[in-house]
């Protein structure tokens, strides 16, 4: 039976989920895992958007700011790093990630800061490569406990 690339990309990106939602509990910030999860994380790195800044465009009710979470899919070490300023409604921010000790080849998103509110991430990841020029775009909107933080394709 054969697969389209969608399909296939769907299940790595479902079970890549499913191996963090379930180590989460277990595996803290630079500790590793191990097995399928890496292979799975490896593929969604693969067919993920290569990057090397990430842009948050603040579209939402409330004073904000944000870091970049960061997942190694070799080690499954994970982080963040980086951090902007309080920035308000209709501003953006952009983290070269080339300026932050993020290992190269790693899974990033934004970890957004709502100021008297909660904290979110990006709704999906993109792989950080050194040098490519790329920028990852994201925008944020909703109020200061429910919000979403979007990649914009």
């Amino acid at each position: 039976m054969s697969f389209s690339r969608a399909y296939r990309l769907a299940c790595v990106l479902l079970c890549g989920f499913a191996c963090m939602v379930l180590l989460s509990g277990t595996v803290g910030a630079h500790e590793r895992m191990s097995g399928q999860c890496l292979h799975d994380l490896r593929e969604l790195a693969a067919h993920a958007q290569m990057v090397q800044k990430i842009s948050t465009y603040n579209s939402a009710a409330f004073v904000m700011n944000f870091s970049v979470e960061y997942l190694n899919p070799d080690t499954g070490e994970t982080g963040t790093a980086g951090g902007t300023d309080n920035y308000p409604v209709g501003q953006v921010r952009t983290i070269d990630l080339d300026s932050l000790s993020i290992p190269d080849g790693a899974l990033v998103r934004p970890h957004v800061n709502a100021i008297l509110g909660t904290s979110n991430s990006g709704d999906r990841y993109v792989h950080y490569v050194h040098g490519n020029g790329g920028v990852g775009s994201y925008r944020v909107t909703g109020t200061t406990f429910n919000y979403s933080v979007s990649l914009i394709q």
